[in-house]
């Protein structure tokens, strides 16, 4: 199990009703992402997670 907890949101701005939270599970170093509900377009990116008693806030945009 890893120690690593948190959630990764992915908002478009193009379109709300498409934006969705993805909690953190990964398998190895990986995390995998439905592909169903990823469009083409530009994504923005929050992953916000914990690690022991660290907190960490990521952010970036891509296109996909």
């Amino acid at each position: 199990e890893s120690s690593i907890k948190g959630e990764i949101f992915f908002q478009r701005l193009s379109n709300e009703k498409l934006d969705f939270t993805e909690p953190i599970a990964l398998s190895g170093h990986e995390q995998l992402i439905p592909e169903d509900k990823l469009v083409s377009g530009k994504w923005i990116i929050k992953i916000d997670w914990k690690t022991g008693n660290d907190e960490y806030l990521f952010k970036d945009s891509w296109f996909y």
